[in-house]
């Protein structure tokens, strides 16, 4: 506690230029600077993630999405911030499901008030697109800007016995017409149609093969995904 009354989490902001999980920097620099002076401030600090009930999770609009990263880093779940992520924003920040674990892991070790900034109110969207969304969110007085985007992917996750762990792979779409179809039916009483899903390449880097029972879900979907969080400046 200094002596303007105001609690920091004690480390150094030079630290993120050197912090190996540099991925999840802007999130990392918001709660390094929390000013964190007000007794809810301080209260959810020092009680931890918030262990309440989860609401659904749903990224079927952009301030659906946005409410559940803030919960998953209210909650201290790794794979649920990596599952609102945009691929292109993966992609560009080198992120997978293990790596992503690791980095949030020693993310969450050096920065113990992470989970403070999942508390952030979600405002309406400060401009609003078709294919494109973004926030602009008060964390404690600093100001976070979360961009979300609109995309098709093609997701396939499995068990992988190996890794003792679940992978997921996910690959984004531009078109549905190359991986599906849809044929009308025709029956006397009831309006049918059948969706066919068409061969799906995927990889399994140290694995022979992928046993059918091992796969847990395959899917196309559209939805809103996290593309960028960006911390302003004041």
């Amino acid at each position: 506690m200094g002596g303007s009354g105001q609690c920091g989490l004690g480390i150094g902001a030079n630290w993120l230029q050197h912090a190996p999980m540099g991925r999840f920097l802007p999130l990392a620099a918001v709660a390094l600077l929390l000013p964190l002076s007000g007794c809810c401030s301080l209260s959810r600090l020092f009680c931890g993630p918030d262990k309440s009930p989860w609401v659904p999770i749903d990224y079927s609009t952009p301030e659906a999405t946005v409410r559940v990263l803030l919960e998953a880093i209210r909650r201290d779940e790794p794979s649920v911030v990596y599952e609102s992520l945009a691929q292109e924003y993966c992609s560009r920040m080198k992120l997978d499901g293990v790596t992503a674990a690791l980095a949030w892991q020693r993310l969450r070790d050096e920065v113990p008030g992470l989970h403070v900034v999942g508390y952030a109110e979600v405002p309406p969207p400060v401009r609003i697109a078709d294919h494109g969304a973004t926030f602009e969110l008060d964390v404690e007085g600093r100001k976070l800007r979360i961009d979300v985007v609109r995309e098709s992917t093609l997701t396939l996750t499995y068990w992988n016995p190996v890794l003792k762990q679940t992978q997921r792979i996910a690959r984004q779409v531009v078109s549905w017409n190359t991986l599906a179809s849809i044929t009308g039916l025709d029956h006397a009483d009831q309006d049918l149609s059948k969706f066919e899903l068409k061969p799906v390449q995927f990889e399994h880097e140290g694995l022979p093969e992928v046993p059918l029972e091992h796969v847990q879900n395959v899917a196309l979907q559209r939805s809103w995904k996290v593309s960028g969080i960006t911390m302003l400046q004041p």
